[in-house]
């Protein structure tokens, strides 16, 4: 017998050795299934899977390409010796999460550091109507990750630690009280504070926060501190915060996220700027900054320009057209279709005079030849230009001026 027929006859014994394998566990499986009292109700599956990937989410990897990178399903699913595509079946009720599943997962949450005291993973395996680990179970994990797990979490900030990465929103707020509760408003402040915490409990303690705490009671200093976060993504969710409840911002705060170098923050602080212009709270002006009227997203300037525009009813605000003029470079056919529309609008309602005048045929006169504009926009704007000019040129005009 030659090297590839030996060759070819160990991949024929691997193959078979796979094929018995996988009919064992399958008969392991089942075995194990049928003398479970029933299948987990769906909802504490859920529970348990939410659990899992915010646990996930809090954790660093020790392997990280990137300079933050969370561990993962499919890592998790590696460390315990299944394949990625079964845990996911497992965990979304399509096969049977067996209890010797959940200790697995529950043991590498703990070896990963996911899960840091015993009181916590004996509360999660009861949930799920598994056993808790043996004295000697729970060495062993402990041999491998290096380090001890602590009996109970030894701070307040980690039991609150614990229930942000646990608990739903709604459990949370209940927990929250001025002495009575479990958590204290000020233990939250300090959590949030914490940057290095991790942003999404954080973000999850704001939430809990804005919803428990009475709005007259809110810390404006924290909520101005948190739109100065070094993390893009608490800024963010910050000002989602803020438009949703209302909360009080500052002119000095709302120039600072107007102005903030991550895309999606400035979208967040036009769309919060732009409810107050509407409600003529602030000022127009902060909507056409430069870093709004010129910003590279075209939706930023869309909506800035919607609020201009709708901030003026009555089509006769004397800053309107100066402020919309600081759009002339923008190239999107809403944009322009929509500024087209309130010159149009403006000068028919016999508003449009003097310095706004010369202004508005400026714009249309650009955007009708400079080749930017679709077929459609471009004819609207020869249209209105059209329009001003043969007011301006009418024998009978009387053109105002400034």
């Amino acid at each position: 017998m030659n090297i590839d027929e030996e060759i070819n006859a160990l991949r024929r014994e691997i193959e078979q050795l796979r094929a018995e394998i996988s009919a064992l566990r399958r008969c392991c499986e089942q075995c194990c299934a049928e003398r479970q009292p029933g299948q987990l109700p769906a909802d504490r599956l859920a529970a348990f899977t939410e659990l899992v990937k915010t646990l996930l989410k809090t954790t660093l990897s020790n392997d990280r390409k990137h300079s933050r990178r969370y561990h993962t399903l499919t890592e998790l699913a590696e460390a315990i010796g299944l394949s990625n595509a079964t845990l996911s079946r497992k965990l979304h009720g399509k096969e049977p999460l067996l209890p010797a599943d959940v200790k697995r997962i529950v043991r590498q949450l703990l070896i990963w550091g996911c899960l840091d005291s015993r009181m916590r993973t004996r509360h999660i395996l009861n949930e799920m109507g598994v056993a808790d680990f043996t004295p000697a179970e729970y060495h062993e994990i402990e041999l491998i990750r290096g380090y001890e797990i602590y009996p109970y979490s030894q701070s307040k900030i980690d039991r609150l630690r614990d229930d942000l990465s646990t608990q739903q929103i709604a459990d949370l707020v209940a927990r929250v009280g001025y002495g009575a509760g479990q958590h204290t408003p000020d233990a939250l402040i300090t959590f949030m504070r914490e940057r290095k915490e991790y942003a999404q409990l954080r973000m999850i303690a704001l939430e809990v926060y804005v919803r428990a705490v009475p709005p007259a009671q809110w810390r404006a200093e924290v909520l101005s501190e948190l739109l100065r976060d070094f993390d893009a993504s608490v800024r963010k969710f910050t000002l989602q915060i803020m438009r949703e409840h209302q909360a009080p911002i500052t002119e000095a705060d709302l120039l600072h996220v107007l102005n903030d170098s991550h895309q999606d923050v400035v979208l967040h602080a036009v769309k919060l700027a732009g409810d107050l212009v509407r409600a003529q709270r602030i000022a127009p002006a902060c909507l056409a900054i430069p870093n709004v009227a010129n910003h590279r997203y075209w939706l930023i300037r869309l909506r800035a320009i919607e609020a201009l525009i709708a901030a003026d009813l009555a089509y006769n605000r004397p800053d309107t057209m100066s402020l919309l003029q600081a759009f002339a470079g923008s190239k999107y056919w809403k944009s322009r279709k929509l500024i087209i529309e309130y010159i149009s609008e403006r000068y028919r309602r016999g508003y449009l005079t003097g310095a706004d005048y010369d202004r508005a045929l400026g714009l249309l006169e650009q955007w009708a030849t400079d080749g930017r504009s679709s077929s459609e926009n471009g004819e609207r704007a020869r249209a209105a230009v059209a329009l001003l000019r043969g007011y301006d040129d009418s024998p009978n005009s009387s053109r105002q001026t400034s």
